[in-house]
């Protein structure tokens, strides 16, 4: 009975490469497709806070909300910009991701290149190294 063997491993690096433009265009759709938009929705809506700016102190700036001027539009306007911030960090978190993890993923791609490239040249000096060798039987005395 034969043992069962492992079949060669096979990577294709070029896949790895196309990941890497992947996650990075999927980057450049968020960034300008929800990042830039978000801007827009809150300078169409008029924008009666700070809200786009993420460095800004949270301050109302019509004394009234899109909600309107009594104590609990305020308390919902609040709670409004909160999530606008909140998916407005996310987003941002997740382009930073996408794109460090692009970078990671070229990187795989060379050191899987440079290790391939050396076991390509050992193999042909062990080549090289047996080829010129020859067996001569040891001596009887």
């Amino acid at each position: 009975m034969t043992e069962p063997t492992l079949p060669p491993t096979n990577v294709d690096v070029s896949h790895l490469d196309q990941a890497a433009v992947a996650l990075e265009d999927i980057a450049r759709f968020i960034e300008v497709n929800c990042l830039v938009d978000m801007r827009t929705i809150t300078e169409n809506l008029g924008s009666v806070t700070n809200v786009h700016d993420e460095n800004a102190a949270y301050t109302f700036t019509n004394r009234a909300t899109m909600f309107g001027g009594f104590a609990a539009a305020f308390q919902l306007q609040q709670r409004n910009d909160s999530a606008y911030r909140a998916v407005q960090e996310t987003m941002r978190g997740l382009v930073q991701r996408l794109y460090q993890s692009a970078d990671a993923t070229r990187t795989i791609a060379e050191n899987y290149r440079t290790v391939e490239e050396r076991n390509r040249a050992m193999g042909a000096d062990i080549e090289r190294a047996l080829s010129n060798y020859q067996v001569t039987p040891p001596r009887v005395a």
